[in-house]
C-alpha cells in the first residue's frame, strides 16, 4: 500500500490508491481464469467431435456382431430342441420299461410272500432247536467245568475252619495268608502256600478257559528254576518277573525286596478276584481281595446258574454270562499299598508307605467297575 495507512490494524477505510491497486489484482486473476476456461472448452469440443465420428462406426460393428451371434444362438436352440425331443422319447420308453418292471416286482413279492411263510416257520423251528441244543451244551460245559474245579479243590484240600480267634482257610494243610498278616508267617510257609495257590489259580483258569489279567510263570525244570513268578502283563519283555517266594522272614528283608514280593502277591490276589468275578462269586470292594483265602473258598464252593459260562474262547458265551459293556478293572497298586500299610502297622521297622498315597488310597483309590459292572448278580 502506498499510503501506509490502510495497512494499519483496526482501519476499516481504504484510500483511492489502495482500492485501485486491489481492482487491478482481481482483474488479473479473472483474466487467467477466463483463459483456462477457453482452453478447456476447446478440448471438450474436440473430444466430442472425435467421439461422434468413432461412435457411429462402433455402433455399426456392434450391430453386425449382434446379428452374427443371434444367428448362432438360433442354430444352437434348434439343435437343443432336437435333442430335447429325442430325450423325451427316451424318457417315455424308460417309463414304460419301469412300469413293466414294477409290475414284475409286485408279482414277485406276492409270490415270495405266499411261498416264504412255510420256509420262515421251518427256519424258526430250526433256530429254536439249535438254541436249545446250544443251551444244553453250555449247561453241560458249565457243569463239567464246575466238576473239574470242585475236584481240584478236593485234591488240593481247600478247607475252612472257624476258631475262637477267627475263621481261617487252608490249602493242602497250610493256612492261606491274609495279605495284611504276611509278617506272622515264616519264609518256608509263605513260599509253599503261595506256590500251591499259584498252581490252583493257573489250573482253574485253564479249566474255565479264562485269561488271567496277570501272567503266572510256573517252575521251569528246563532251566532249573523251581520258583514261581508272576508278571503284571502278558508281554515277555518290558517288565521283570515278580517273585512269589521269599528266602527269609519278611521282617528281616530289605524294603525293596519286600515291595517286589508284595506287588507279586497283589497281582496273585487280583487274579483270584478276577476268576471270582467271572464266575459271579466275587463282587466285593478292593480291600476284600486282601483276604485271599475267602476269595478262593467262595470261588470253589459257591454255586450259581452262571458259574462256568464265562470264557475267553467264545464271545457269545461271555455275553450270555455277563452281558454287554461290563469291564473289569483292578488297581493292583492300591492292593499293594494297603498291604504295605498293614505291614507297617504290624510293627515292621522299615518305612513302607509313600506319604503322598496316604489320603488318596483312603478316599477313592480302589478298583472300579465301569459301565454298570458293579452289580454282578
Amino acid at each position: 500500500m502506498e499510503c501506509g495507512i490502510c495497512c494499519e490494524k483496526g482501519k476499516h477505510l481504504f484510500c483511492e490508491t489502495c482500492v485501485g491497486e486491489r481492482i487491478r489484482l482481481f482483474r488479473y486473476e479473472i483474466l487467467k481464469l477466463l483463459t483456462k476456461k477457453e482452453r478447456a472448452a476447446t478440448e471438450v469440443r474436440r473430444w466430442v467431435e472425435a467421439e461422434e465420428a468413432g461412435g457411429a462406426r462402433r455402433r455399426e460393428a456392434e450391430g453386425e456382431e449382434v446379428g452374427r451371434r443371434t444367428g448362432e444362438v438360433r442354430v444352437v436352440v434348434e439343435r437343443e430342441r432336437e435333442r430335447v425331443g429325442q430325450a423325451r422319447a427316451r424318457v417315455r420308453a424308460k417309463r414304460e420299461d419301469i412300469t413293466a418292471r414294477e409290475k414284475q416286482l409286485r408279482d414277485a413279492k406276492e409270490y415270495q410272500k405266499t411261498q416264504r411263510s412255510r420256509e420262515v416257520d421251518k427256519a424258526a423251528a430250526s433256530i429254536v432247536i439249535a438254541r436249545a441244543r446250544l443251551d444244553t451244551a453250555l449247561t453241560d460245559l458249565a457243569e463239567q467245568r464246575h466238576c473239574e474245579i470242585a475236584d481240584l479243590a478236593c485234591i488240593m484240600r481247600l478247607t475252612k475252619s472257624t476258631f475262637a480267634n477267627g475263621t481261617f482257610f487252608f490249602l493242602a494243610g497250610l493256612e492261606i495268608p491274609d495279605l495284611r498278616e504276611l509278617r506272622k508267617f515264616d519264609a518256608l510257609h509263605l513260599t509253599t502256600v503261595l506256590s500251591h495257590i499259584s498252581h490252583v489259580i493257573w489250573l482253574t483258569a485253564s479249566y474255565l478257559s479264562v485269561k488271567l489279567p496277570h501272567a503266572i510263570v510256573l517252575p521251569n525244570l528246563v532251566v532249573h528254576d523251581p520258583g514261581v513268578y508272576i508278571r503284571r502283563d502278558w508281554s515277555t519283555s518290558g517288565r521283570s518277573r515278580l517273585p512269589m517266594h521269599v528266602e527269609q522272614d519278611i521282617a528281616t528283608m530289605d524294603i525293596s525286596v519286600v515291595e517286589r514280593f508284595v506287588e507279586g502277591t497283589s497281582c496273585l490276589a487280583s487274579c483270584a478276584a478276577y476268576l471270582g468275578w467271572t464266575q459271579h462269586t466275587f463282587s466285593g470292594e478292593a480291600a476284600d481281595t486282601l483276604n485271599l483265602g475267602q476269595v478262593l473258598y467262595d470261588l470253589f464252593t459257591t454255586t450259581n446258574e452262571k458259574k462256568g459260562l464265562w470264557t475267553h474262547d467264545a464271545g457269545h458265551i461271555s455275553k450270555a454270562a455277563h452281558g454287554d459293556g461290563e469291564i473289569w478293572t483292578m488297581d493292583v497298586d492300591s492292593i499293594a499299598r494297603k498291604t504295605m500299610r498293614a505291614l507297617k502297622r504290624g510293627g515292621a521297622e522299615w518305612h513302607v508307605v509313600d506319604e503322598r498315597d496316604e489320603v488318596g488310597d483312603e478316599v477313592g483309590d480302589d478298583w472300579d467297575e465301569v459301565d454298570g459292572s458293579g452289580d454282578l448278580n
